[in-house]
């Protein structure tokens, strides 16, 4: 068999690959293109699964849950007759503040997002919920989920170079954690607190970056007090990481010649996920390491996918319940159960969900599935049986993004 030339859609990198297929279009043996540009040939364990991805237990009609828990199969035509129906019942008497998005299409699968927008404009809802030298892994799993180029052999020579120090901040002892110079334990949920008893330490001991902090940033006045306040051996106690090597990690970062950061999903779905991005953005402004090289920096093309959110002063959208501001015109995860699961008269009553899956993916999936459950309409669009399908009123089968033409705005 001649092997097709792809890529892979399984995370964001969507490294290049070889692709042998049969006469009914199964996938035979796929191998990295070592043609490609970025990847070379480079390929991780997901993507020589890509078979699973392709021919699991797939979707193939629309279904609609039945009094008793169980689904039945129904047609297109009803299907979509009957949301339609509910949609436009509940957009009229509650208004479009009522409905809201989830998700908007997985990896490689972008052109969601912009589907996702009709929808919402015709539910006439704003409300789209959706989760962007030292070196330092935060939440994150890139020997196993790989997320950045070349992922293992970019961390194993991390790991080997004595000139680097490779920190890793996670809950368990994940195959990177193992390969790490330190390795930080912190409790289930507790990373606001590390990441702040990380930096009271730098700022009660006057380890901060003064010049850059001067040239490059504003508002830091109004931050110091409070983590001058940080009580560091306090949250050292609630993290469950020792303070000795809390203060040795701080210094560290502030000695460094250069500092990067690596944060994902891990921290960024998960409780306390705004301040955690915050707290873990300060680490690397207040050290003065941010926009040079061996440091975080932003993508020449930086721009909101979405757009700029207004602040709630010049009129921008806020939640209907929590008054939670939008950022990036997206509104986080967590909150999704408070706008639900609630008696407030604006309260969220229907939800779509398209190729995302709150009850395994946000944070409290026991809040996510109530909430979900207490929905007057909730669908899920998925090419398989997720657990927020099971928890929906409707699911809708698709087609995955190697049966479709589409678009990734990725690299």
């Amino acid at each position: 068999m001649t092997p097709s030339t792809t890529a892979c859609i399984l995370c964001s990198q969507n490294c290049g690959i070889l692709v042998e297929q049969d006469e009914q279009g199964k996938f035979g043996k796929i191998i990295g293109d070592p043609e490609h540009p970025v990847s070379e040939g480079y390929l991780c364990q997901k993507a020589t699964r890509l078979n699973y991805y392709q021919e699991q237990e797939r979707l193939t009609s629309p279904l609609r849950k039945k009094a008793d828990g169980s689904f039945e199969e129904i047609s297109w035509d009803i299907a979509i007759q009957e949301i339609a129906q509910k949609l436009v019942h509940i957009r009229n008497t509650h208004g479009g503040t009522s409905i809201a998005f989830a998700g908007g299409g997985g990896q490689g699968n972008h052109l969601g997002g912009v589907y996702g927008a009709m929808l919402r404009l015709a539910c006439e809802t704003p409300y789209v919920y959706t989760a962007l030298a030292h070196v330092y892994f935060l939440g994150t799993n890139p020997v196993q989920s790989h997320g950045i180029p070349k992922a293992r052999p970019t961390v194993n020579e991390i790991a080997r170079n004595p000139e680097k120090t490779l920190v890793v901040i996670d809950v368990r002892r994940t195959e990177t954690a193992k390969k790490a110079d330190i390795f930080l334990q912190v409790k289930l949920g507790k990373d606001a607190y590390l990441l702040a008893a990380i930096l009271g330490h730098i700022v009660q001991n006057g380890l901060e970056d003064q010049e850059f902090k001067a040239k490059h940033t504003v508002g830091f006045d109004q931050i110091k007090p409070h983590l001058m306040q940080v009580p560091i051996a306090e949250y050292a106690a609630v993290c469950g990481v020792d303070e000795a090597a809390i203060v040795a990690v701080a210094k560290g970062i502030a000695a460094a010649k250069t500092f990067a950061l690596r944060s994902d999903l891990g921290i960024e779905q998960s409780h306390n996920s705004t301040l955690n991005a915050y707290l873990a953005r300060l680490l690397f402004l207040v050290t003065g390491n941010f926009g040079k090289e061996g440091t975080n920096c932003l993508h020449t093309m930086f721009f909101p996918l979405v757009g700029h959110s207004k602040s709630p002063e010049e009129g921008g959208i806020i939640t209907q319940v929590t008054g939670m501001r939008g950022i990036g015109k997206l509104f986080p995860p967590n909150i999704l159960p408070l706008e639900i699961n609630t008696d407030h008269p604006k309260r969220l009553r229907a939800l779509i969900v398209d190729s995302a899956n709150p009850v395994a993916n946000y944070a409290d999936a026991k809040a996510q599935r109530a909430a979900i459950e207490q929905l007057e309409l909730s669908v899920v669009v998925d090419v398989a049986m997720t657990e927020t399908a099971r928890a929906a009123q409707y699911v809708l089968p698709a087609r995955n993004q190697f049966e479709k033409i589409e678009a990734t705005f990725f690299n």
